[in-house]
């Protein structure tokens, strides 16, 4: 029977994921001292590297290929969030997606698709950066933590709602892919 290892340490943590190969934990730190972010922590050795050098990254999620890690952090300037990419073998270089949050790739690694403004949209990978994000839902959906989710096969995204008083429901999403690629072939 594996033994069960402890990867992190005091303080307000939380896993963001996993990488494809299991060889990579992104944790999420939730605390002003000098370790909050998103950190990388390698498996066995316990190896943590921060993301982006920055204490703010949030809500992060890895490439299906495992070569890329995307996540929110705040913009300097407003209250809201960018949504940025590193490499995992250099993730102290990001690169600019869009403004939002909550992002999360799709089952071939070639959208990544995050939450802005109560809508849902989808950037298509082209080389080492993204094309311009485009529409894939418009409703009222929750704005913390991770919003959406793709289904491995890729045809279904779900939604969270914003809380209603009498309704609870997750939106399910039927051929959001077809809908989005539909403009990019």
């Amino acid at each position: 029977m594996a033994e069960i290892e402890r990867v992190k340490d005091d303080g307000l943590s939380s896993v963001a994921d996993v990488s494809p190969d299991g060889k990579i934990v992104a944790l999420q730190r939730w605390q002003t001292a000098s370790d909050a972010g998103a950190w990388f922590v390698s498996w066995p050795d316990g190896r943590r590297t921060l993301v982006d050098g920055d204490k703010t990254a949030v809500f992060g999620s890895f490439s299906a290929d495992g070569k890329w890690f995307a996540y929110a952090r705040p913009e300097a300037t407003t209250t809201k969030y960018e949504v940025r990419v590193v490499s995992v073998s250099n993730p102290s270089a990001s690169r600019f997606v869009a403004m939002g949050v909550s992002p999360v790739w799709s089952a071939d690694g070639q959208e990544l698709v995050f939450g802005e403004d109560s809508r849902i949209w989808a950037a298509r990978r082209v080389g080492e950066g993204f094309a311009k994000p485009r529409l894939v839902y418009d409703g009222r959906f929750l704005t913390g933590g991770q919003i959406v989710e793709t289904h491995p096969d890729g045809r279904l995204l779900l939604a969270v709602p914003r809380p209603q008083p009498s309704v609870r429901e997750i939106r399910v999403i039927p051929n959001w892919l077809a809908k989005v690629t539909a403009g990019w072939k």
